[in-house]
Protein backbone atom coordinates (compact mmCIF):
# COMPACT_ATOMS: atom_id res chain seq x y z
CA UNK A 1 0.00 0.00 0.00
CA UNK A 2 1.53 3.19 -1.42
CA UNK A 3 0.93 6.38 1.26
CA UNK A 4 0.28 9.22 -0.18
CA UNK A 5 1.77 12.71 1.20
CA UNK A 6 -0.88 15.61 2.56
CA UNK A 7 -1.62 17.34 -0.28
CA UNK A 8 0.61 16.27 -2.50
CA UNK A 9 -1.76 15.80 -5.76
CA UNK A 10 -2.47 19.54 -5.21
CA UNK A 11 -1.68 22.91 -6.42
CA UNK A 12 -1.58 26.39 -5.14
CA UNK A 13 -1.93 29.67 -6.74
CA UNK A 14 -1.29 32.57 -4.22
CA UNK A 15 -2.85 34.99 -6.27
CA UNK A 16 -6.23 33.61 -6.99
CA UNK A 17 -6.24 31.38 -3.65
CA UNK A 18 -7.25 28.39 -5.34
CA UNK A 19 -6.78 24.37 -5.60
CA UNK A 20 -6.30 23.03 -8.36
CA UNK A 21 -5.18 19.23 -8.92
CA UNK A 22 -1.20 18.11 -10.54
CA UNK A 23 -2.79 16.33 -13.32
CA UNK A 24 -5.25 18.93 -14.65
CA UNK A 25 -2.63 21.55 -14.54
CA UNK A 26 0.81 22.67 -15.39
CA UNK A 27 3.25 25.21 -13.50
CA UNK A 28 1.11 28.18 -14.07
CA UNK A 29 -2.18 28.78 -13.18
CA UNK A 30 -4.86 28.95 -15.61
CA UNK A 31 -6.57 31.62 -14.54
CA UNK A 32 -3.67 34.48 -13.54
CA UNK A 33 -1.10 32.71 -14.86
CA UNK A 34 1.07 33.04 -11.09
CA UNK A 35 3.56 29.73 -10.82
CA UNK A 36 1.69 27.03 -8.51
CA UNK A 37 2.76 26.11 -5.19
CA UNK A 38 2.90 22.54 -3.50
CA UNK A 39 2.23 22.06 0.49
CA UNK A 40 4.70 19.53 1.37
CA UNK A 41 3.97 19.14 4.62
CA UNK A 42 0.60 20.16 6.58
CA UNK A 43 2.27 21.97 9.21
CA UNK A 44 4.41 24.44 7.00
CA UNK A 45 1.15 24.74 4.83
CA UNK A 46 -0.85 25.99 7.74
CA UNK A 47 1.66 28.78 8.50
CA UNK A 48 2.16 29.75 5.07
CA UNK A 49 -1.59 29.57 3.67
CA UNK A 50 -3.85 29.67 6.61
CA UNK A 51 -2.92 31.35 9.53
CA UNK A 52 -1.99 34.98 6.77
CA UNK A 53 -1.84 38.15 8.25
CA UNK A 54 -4.52 40.49 6.61
CA UNK A 55 -2.26 43.63 5.60
CA UNK A 56 -3.95 46.98 6.11
CA UNK A 57 -3.30 49.87 3.64
CA UNK A 58 -1.94 51.79 6.38
CA UNK A 59 0.50 49.24 7.55
CA UNK A 60 1.61 49.10 3.88
CA UNK A 61 2.48 52.84 4.28
CA UNK A 62 4.36 52.41 7.62
CA UNK A 63 6.24 49.64 6.17
CA UNK A 64 6.81 51.73 3.25
CA UNK A 65 8.57 54.76 4.94
CA UNK A 66 10.31 52.26 7.33
CA UNK A 67 11.96 50.53 4.60
CA UNK A 68 12.95 53.71 2.59
CA UNK A 69 14.42 55.74 6.36
CA UNK A 70 16.49 52.25 6.80
CA UNK A 71 17.83 53.20 3.65
CA UNK A 72 16.51 51.53 0.81
CA UNK A 73 15.79 52.36 -2.61
CA UNK A 74 12.08 53.95 -3.23
CA UNK A 75 11.33 51.71 -6.13
CA UNK A 76 12.86 48.91 -4.15
CA UNK A 77 10.73 49.35 -0.87
CA UNK A 78 7.75 49.70 -3.70
CA UNK A 79 8.18 46.54 -4.41
CA UNK A 80 9.12 44.62 -1.04
CA UNK A 81 5.76 46.16 0.03
CA UNK A 82 3.83 45.25 -2.82
CA UNK A 83 5.09 41.75 -2.41
CA UNK A 84 4.65 41.44 1.30
CA UNK A 85 1.39 42.86 1.59
CA UNK A 86 -0.34 42.99 -2.33
CA UNK A 87 -1.20 46.74 -1.96
CA UNK A 88 0.64 48.81 -4.95
CA UNK A 89 0.95 51.74 -4.14
CA UNK A 90 1.21 55.26 -5.78
CA UNK A 91 5.18 56.20 -5.66
CA UNK A 92 4.80 60.41 -6.23
CA UNK A 93 2.55 60.41 -3.10
CA UNK A 94 4.63 58.65 -1.09
CA UNK A 95 7.57 60.42 -2.13
CA UNK A 96 6.24 63.48 -0.71
CA UNK A 97 4.68 61.76 2.24
CA UNK A 98 8.08 59.98 3.15
CA UNK A 99 10.26 63.61 3.05
CA UNK A 100 7.65 65.87 4.98
CA UNK A 101 8.76 65.37 8.75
Amino acid sequence: MEVKKFYEHLRYCPKCGKWYKAEDVLDLCPKCGCPLRTAPRYQRFKRRYINTKKWSLAEAVEMFKRYVNDGCDVEEALELVEARTGFKLNPPLLEVEVRSP
